[in-house]
Formats: C-alpha cells, structure tokens, sequence
C-alpha cells in the first residue's frame, strides 16, 4: 500500500494521544486553527481530535508531522515527552499512563469474564 505523503509523519506518536470525538469549536495547537461548531441542517459536526496528556488539542496530522519534524512526542507549548510507557495513552481505557498491553482496566475486565465462565459453566 502506498502513501500519498512521503515519509513526513510519525506514526509512533499515536500512543501518546488521545482521541476524542467532539463538536465544540476547539484550536490545533500544532498548527494555530481555530476550528469553529459546524452544523448541517441543525445537527453538530463531530470533529476527530486529538488531546495530548497536557489537555491540549491538535488535528491529527499536525500532530504526526510535528513529531516527525522535531523528532519527539510531547506538546509545542509544553514540551517533549519521554518516550516510554507511562506516557502513553492506552487504546482500552482511553487513560494516560500506560500502554494497552499494561492496563489494569483490560487485565480486571480479562480476569473478571474468566471467573464468570467459571461460574456459568458450573
């Protein structure tokens, strides 16, 4: 599969955000724009954005190319990050801290459907 952009964005960032579905007007801190509601026939627009562990908010592409250009993970206005583990979002509970395959969410949840089988296999 190819891509339509050449090699300018930084895929490993994804795990150190957090997307949410929103439709309040909202500004890309990466890039500056200032993303106004948007409503077709009466109905919200829902915009996909990312929020970084500081609350702040960018597109998602500003942010790949961000990262790629300075060659980090972090916040323009606050700073990079360190790459690891706690500062990343996690795709299950949606919480920053730690990785998918560490959540304790998706652990509890794994444990709690094993001891259920237990009991309706009883």
């Amino acid at each position: 599969m190819s891509h339509y952009y050449t090699d300018d964005e930084c895929y490993e960032s994804d795990s150190y955000t957090r997307l949410l579905s929103i439709s309040q007007p909202w500004d890309c801190i990466c890039c500056g724009i200032h993303e106004m509601e948007i409503y077709y026939e009466d109905i919200p627009m829902i915009w996909d954005v990312w929020q970084l562990n500081c609350s702040h908010h960018t597109h998602i592409r500003c942010y790949r190319v961000w990262c790629k250009k300075m060659n980090c993970v972090g916040c323009p206005v606050c700073g990079p990050l360190e790459k690891k583990e706690e500062n990343q979002c996690c795709l299950f509970c949606k919480s920053f801290g730690h990785s998918e395959k560490s959540c304790p969410v998706k652990e509890w949840s794994s444990f709690n459907g094993y001891i259920q089988s237990l009991w309706e296999n009883q």
